[in-house]
């Protein structure tokens, strides 16, 4: 059975598979382009930690919108079919004659 594990791969005491830690060879990238590397990533990470978090607050605002929409709805019908009842009412007692 062939090993398709990517190159670097090992397996650790308990079994579970590991990605070797690749040690920076001195010769490929300079102290600046590592440090350039570095606030880029940071850069890339606060970039989508912000639009994440922004994201959440839309969501927030958007369930609570919905939600007093619905209650203001509910309490809208609520008065609809009482003020109907009430008409109704009136109507059965006016026409209802001995």
């Amino acid at each position: 059975m062939a090993n398709n594990d990517p190159s670097g791969t090992y397996e650790d005491d308990s079994g579970k598979k590991r990605i070797a830690v690749i040690e920076r060879d001195d010769n490929l990238y300079t102290d600046e382009q590592l440090d350039q590397y570095r606030k880029s990533v940071g850069l890339a990470y606060d970039f989508a930690k912000q639009k994440y978090k922004d994201t959440g607050e839309q969501t927030r605002e958007t369930i609570g919108k919905q939600a007093t929409e619905e209650r203001a709805g509910a309490k809208q019908k609520q008065e609809f079919s009482e003020s109907d009842e009430a008409r109704d009412t009136a109507q059965a007692r006016g026409a209802y004659k001995y």
